[in-house]
C-alpha cells in the first residue's frame, strides 16, 4: 500500500551534479511528478563547466520549497564521496535519499520505496538503522530500455549482498536507488575517506547493526551514456571470456583488494566496540587478507563466507586471491 499525503513524513532528496547539464531537466521533471507529495531537494555542484549549476539555480528560483541548493565549494570538484557526505551532513529529514543527475525517476519510486522502509520500521524499533535499495531498469542516452532488470544484466541477486561478509567483498546496493533512515545517517556519519562509495558505506553499517531490503519493482531509468561513474555492466558470455583473457593481468584485483580491506580497516576501527564476536571475526579476517599466505587465505575466505556473487566471480576470486 502506498503512502498518502496525510501519512507523508518528509523526505529529503540529495542531488549532486556534475558536468550534466543536457540531462538535468529530465531528471527534476521526473522529480516533479513524484507522487510522494513531501519531498525537498538538497543540491550542490561538483565544480561544473557546463552551466549545470545554473540549471539547479533556475529549479530553486521557480520552486525555492522544494530545493535547498549548498554553494559552499561549488567550484571544487570534491568527488562523489565526499560531495554525497557533506550533503548527508546537512540532511535532517527523518529520510534522506541519493539521487544522481542524469537518471529519470519513475513517479512510484518515493512512494514504494518509503513503504517498504515503513514496514521495517513496524518490525523493528525505532532506532533501528535501516536501508532500502529498488531494482533499476537500465536505458541508453535517449532512454530507451535496454535491461528491464539490472541485477539480472549484471548477473546479480540482492538477497546475498545484505550480509556484511559478502559487502565486505562486493558492493550490492546502488546509490542512486538508496533510501535511509536517520538512525543509519546518524551511524554513518561522518563518511571516511577510506570509503569507495558512500552507498557501499552504508550499506555495511546497515548490514552490521541494522537492516537492508529490496524493492524488486525498478523505480528508476538508469541511463548509460559512456561517462557513467560505474555504469551497468553486462553480465554475459562476452563480459566472462574478455575477463579470463585478462585473469593473469592482477593489477585490476589487487587495486581492488588494497581499496575494501583499506575501508574494512576504516569501518573496524570506527565500530569494533560495537560489533558482535562473529562480525569483528569476519571484519578481521578480510583486513589481514593481504599478510596471509596462499593457504591461509582462502581458507579465510571460505571460513568466513567472504565471497562474491555467483561460481565464475567466485572462482575468479579464489584463484587470485
Amino acid at each position: 500500500m502506498l503512502i498518502t499525503e496525510m501519512s507523508s513524513p518528509p523526505v529529503e532528496i540529495l542531488l549532486l551534479t556534475c558536468n550534466r547539464r543536457p540531462h538535468l531537466q529530465e531528471l527534476l521533471n521526473s522529480l516533479l511528478a513524484q507522487k510522494y507529495p513531501n519531498w525537498r531537494i538538497i543540491a550542490r555542484d561538483n565544480g561544473s563547466s557546463d552551466g549545470s549549476f545554473d540549471g539547479l539555480a533556475e529549479f530553486q528560483r521557480r520552486y525555492p520549497e522544494r530545493m535547498d541548493l549548498q554553494t559552499d565549494d561549488r567550484r571544487v570538484n570534491l568527488g562523489p564521496v565526499e560531495g554525497f557526505a557533506r550533503l548527508l551532513m546537512v540532511s535532517t529529514a527523518p529520510y534522506s535519499m541519493f539521487c544522481d543527475c542524469d537518471d529519470v525517476w519513475l513517479p512510484e519510486k518515493v512512494d514504494r520505496t518509503l513503504s517498504c522502509m515503513t514496514r521495517l520500521e513496524k518490525c523493528f524499533s525505532p532506532d533501528t538503522p535501516l536501508l532500502v535499495h529498488t531494482e533499476l531498469r537500465v536505458v541508453n542516452a535517449s532512454l530507451a530500455t535496454i535491461a528491464d532488470s539490472f541485477f539480472r544484466h549484471q548477473g546479480l541477486h540482492p538477497r546475498p549482498g545484505r550480509s556484511l561478509n559478502r559487502l565486505l567483498v562486493q558492493n550490492h546496493v546502488t546509490g542512486c536507488t538508496v533510501a535511509i533512515n536517520k538512525p543509519l545517517r546518524d551511524l554513518s556519519l561522518p563518511i571516511p575517506t577510506e570509503a569507495i562509495m558512500h552507498d557501499w558505506w552504508l550499506a555495511l553499517v546497515a548490514a552490521a547493526f541494522g537492516h537492508i531490503a529490496f524493492v524488486s519493482e525498478p523505480t528508476i531509468l538508469y541511463r548509460q551514456h559512456g561517462q557513467n561513474t560505474l555504469g551497468a555492466r553486462e553480465w554475459n558470455a562476452r563480459y566472462v571470456l574478455r575477463k579470463m583473457l585478462t585473469f593473469y593481468d592482477t593489477r585490476d584485483f589487487q587495486r581492488s583488494l588494497d581499496t575494501t580491506v583499506a575501508q574494512a580497516g576504516k569501518f573496524l576501527e570506527r565500530y569494533e566496540n560495537r560489533l558482535d564476536r562473529t562480525q569483528q571475526r569476519v571484519v578481521r579476517a578480510y583486513t589481514s587478507l593481504p599478510e596471509a599466505g596462499w593457504f591461509a587465505r582462502r581458507i579465510r575466505i571460505l571460513r568466513c563466507g567472504l565471497l562474491k556473487h555467483g561460481l565464475i566471480r567466485n572462482i575468479r576470486w579464489l584463484l587470485q586471491a
